[in-house]
């Protein structure tokens, strides 16, 4: 997975909570930074465990942990038109 953030775009930017988590976990970023495209979660062997694509100008995306088995993931964001991608990780508990 590779991270490549625009000059507007960090990942300090994008706010992840809680972390770590039980059933959900919530993605926002300021209007600024614009539409999020796709939301991936990758577990610790690299493969896509969620998939999810974005429609509309939001600024947040509730994701649902609850049919994962606990332990650390790592999420990747991709801007609209693929301008950005920002990853991190969260913990389900």
């Amino acid at each position: 997975m590779s991270v490549e953030a625009g000059p507007e775009m960090g990942r300090e930017v994008v706010k992840v909570y809680p972390n770590p988590a039980d059933e959900q976990v919530t993605f926002t970023w300021p209007e600024s930074v614009g539409s999020v495209q796709r939301l991936r979660l990758f577990n610790t062997l690299g493969q896509v465990v969620k998939d999810k694509w974005s429609a509309g100008d939001s600024q947040a995306y509730t994701l649902s942990l609850s049919d994962l088995m606990t332990g650390v993931y790592f999420w990747e964001l991709t801007g609209e038109g693929g301008n950005y991608t920002v990853a991190g990780k969260v913990v389900r508990r």
